[in-house]
């Protein structure tokens, strides 16, 4: 139900900040849009406006970002035990999307300097699916995570509301990854989509 109601988006205006850690293996992307079609990309995304006449002003993704290949043609983990294998996992077709499930949200018209947060802590998990029955661990082995972790994680956003009264929301953001399924004789069976929790997709309505 989750991978129904992803969808990527296409931008008019983007800003792009990225900090690298000390290992040089994990990047803080930070991106700010404006989309082209504001309620066309509500509505795409599955998401629900806090009023009728809410403006949707701006979208801003924070993600975490692992630099490694996300390329994998060929990952057995020995089917002859497992009954299936899974090959040709692939990040670039499907990439980074929002998710439609409201994680955080606050309202108001921010402090005296007119600066609306959101910082709360919320629940948030990794999934995928397949078209074929595939034992969870195959699938993790496969693509890299653990595609049934859940964990813990803060929303860290805030706005300039010029005095305005805005609403902020918080969504999951997704690194997603195809597979295809093949059975122990080397035929494909099924194919499959694994979500990784990578971030946060902030939504800021002037309400």
């Amino acid at each position: 139900m989750l991978v129904a109601m992803m969808f990527t988006f296409s931008t008019s205006s983007v800003v792009n900040a990225t900090a690298n850690d000390d290992t040089n293996k994990h990047q803080t992307k930070v991106e700010t849009f404006v989309p082209d079609n504001p309620e066309q990309f509500i509505k795409e995304h599955g998401w629900e406006k806090p009023t009728p006449d809410a403006k949707l002003v701006e979208v801003t993704r924070v993600v975490e970002v692992t630099n490694y290949n996300e390329e994998n043609n060929y990952i057995d983990a020995n089917p002859a035990l497992v009954g299936n294998a899974i090959r040709n996992v692939k990040s670039k077709s499907i990439g980074q999307l929002c998710g439609s499930t409201v994680r955080a949200r606050t309202s108001g018209t921010g402090n005296v300097d007119g600066v609306l947060s959101l910082i709360q802590s919320t629940s948030v998990s990794n999934t995928f699916s397949a078209t074929v029955g595939i034992e969870k661990s195959i699938v993790s082995a496969a693509v890299g995570f653990d595609v049934s972790k859940t964990m813990t994680k803060t929303t860290s956003y805030a706005v300039n509301t010029k005095g305005k009264n805005y609403q902020i929301v918080a969504y999951d953001d997704y690194q997603g990854k195809s597979f295809d399924v093949y059975d122990i004789f080397g035929f494909k069976v099924g194919s499959g989509t694994a979500l990784e929790q990578v971030g946060f997709c902030y939504a800021a309505y002037e309400i």
